[in-house]
């Protein structure tokens, strides 16, 4: 059942970090844009 739970996980997770990077992302522009400035 182990190899269950770590399948569920590991799509789980790639599905979901997009939805996390992207705003991480945004910020991250957002905080080298002002620091050029």
């Amino acid at each position: 059942w182990f190899a269950v739970a770590l399948l569920i996980g590991a799509i789980s997770g790639t599905y979901s970090s997009p939805f996390n990077a992207v705003p991480l992302l945004v910020l991250w522009e957002n905080l080298s844009q002002r620091r050029k400035k």
